[in-house]
């Protein structure tokens, strides 16, 4: 790139930013930051966590901005904050698949799955994510209880 695209860059990103803060709006997230968001848009229609929200499981919980990732969380009834599922899908409409599951990395208790902590989902849940049933776990537990009885202990 020489010089002349990169100040061409330069000053398309300025007129960007001109025209947000032109016509950003005051938002108060969950925690009671106010934040300047984008004024609604035609794509807001699409699912907005701002301006319409998708009906997800998580869409009564509170917003919270993270500034220092630049996303926006729900924050779950016991204090872990999940990527909003329409954040999510901006994100992979403007910068791809792989920044979208590098923003969807998270301390997870489930809630944004099902709205409930892992440990309390059902075994329909569990198993619709891929995990084993409880029948295949108490399996699994069997063999490999019955292997470890036929082992001869290690001597020390």
């Amino acid at each position: 790139m020489d010089e002349k695209e990169l100040l061409q860059l330069i000053a398309e990103r300025h007129k960007r930013q001109d025209e947000f803060r032109r016509t950003a709006e005051r938002y108060v997230d969950g925690a009671g930051q106010v934040v300047s968001v984008h004024a609604r848009n035609a794509s807001c229609d699409e699912g907005c966590c701002i301006h319409n929200p998708s009906d997800h499981v998580m869409k009564d919980f509170p917003t919270f901005w993270r500034d220092d990732r630049g996303l926006m969380e729900r924050t779950c009834p016991h204090g872990v904050g999940h990527p909003d599922p329409d954040a999510i899908a901006f994100i992979r409409k403007m910068a791809g698949d792989d920044a979208a599951a590098t923003e969807s990395v998270h301390g997870c208790d489930g809630c944004c799955t099902h709205g409930v902590p892992f440990l309390e989902w059902t075994e329909e849940q569990r198993v619709a994510i891929g995990l084993p049933s409880d029948e295949e776990i108490e399996k699994q537990t069997a063999e490999m209880l019955a292997r470890q009885e036929e082992e001869e202990p290690l001597q020390g």
